[in-house]
């Protein structure tokens, strides 16, 4: 169960602040004012 909420946080976290949304043509996130840019997929390290 671990291993999934694990999963299921990456996912938000990406989804919210590096995937550039098709109708907004931004980050929701950004889109919202929580983040000041989009983040890359190399913030959340290895």
């Amino acid at each position: 169960m671990d291993n999934h909420v694990a999963a299921v946080a990456l996912y938000v976290a990406h989804y919210n602040l590096c995937r550039t949304h098709e109708a907004l043509r931004t980050t929701p996130a950004k889109a919202l004012g929580v983040a000041d840019k989009a983040w890359s997929s190399e913030v959340h390290g290895n």
